[in-house]
């Protein structure tokens, strides 16, 4: 009887036993490595891309500025009290007579309560509005009634060459101020000569106001 058995250990009329290769069909070691590999990709690219968005949105957060308008300084009120309860003193610091008098007669009009009017203890080279603590703006009006410069006021010191600095506001007449007084109190008084600003005749200026 024959042996239909071959060689190889196969069946009579059986094909070639083919060993199929692992991952031939694309379910094996390989195909896994590749389908992995492109899920990395993947992953990676959206990981970058969320990370630019993030690093996008911190960029333009901490480039933004604030920025203040042109313009935009407040200025500064200074506060005022009543006419009637602010004491003015005026001194005449020139040689000049009478200019005391005749700028306490100017201001009279605007309320201030103004004490009798005198000489400085020395000549000055300048006019000045000098004031107490607390009013300030009341020495910028009295300036301002008196003609004399926003710039001319100051703060009472214990220099000021006047007989009393107890009054609120001083006003001390130099001698850029004394045409400006005297013009103002011409038409029916004059500080030199005739009848003074203070009704009282003289033949030259008053050494007092």
């Amino acid at each position: 009887m024959t042996d239909l058995t071959n060689a190889g250990g196969g069946t009579a009329g059986s094909g070639p036993n083919h060993e199929i290769p692992d991952g031939a069909d694309g379910t094996g070691a390989p195909g896994r490595g590749v389908a992995l590999t492109a899920a990395a990709f993947v992953i990676g690219v959206l990981v970058l891309a969320s990370i630019g968005h993030i690093s996008s949105t911190s960029t333009a957060s901490a480039s933004t500025t604030t920025t203040t308008a042109p313009g935009s300084a407040t200025s500064t009120t200074l506060a005022t009290h009543n006419p009637s309860t602010v004491t003015v003193l005026v001194c005449n610091g020139t040689d000049a007579g009478l200019l005391a008098t005749d700028l306490k007669t100017q201001l009279t009009p605007s309320g201030w309560d103004i004490l009798a009017p005198n000489d400085t203890t020395s000549t000055v080279t300048a006019s000045g509005v000098y004031y107490r603590p607390g009013y300030q703006g009341d020495a910028r009006a009295v300036a301002r009634d008196s003609g004399i410069s926003s710039g001319a006021v100051q703060p009472v010191n214990s220099t000021l060459p006047v007989p009393s600095n107890s009054a609120d506001v001083i006003v001390i007449i130099g001698p850029d101020l004394a045409q400006a007084v005297s013009a103002g109190a011409a038409g029916g008084t004059s500080t030199s000569g005739g009848t003074s600003s203070n009704g009282t005749s003289s033949g030259g200026a008053s050494s007092t106001g």
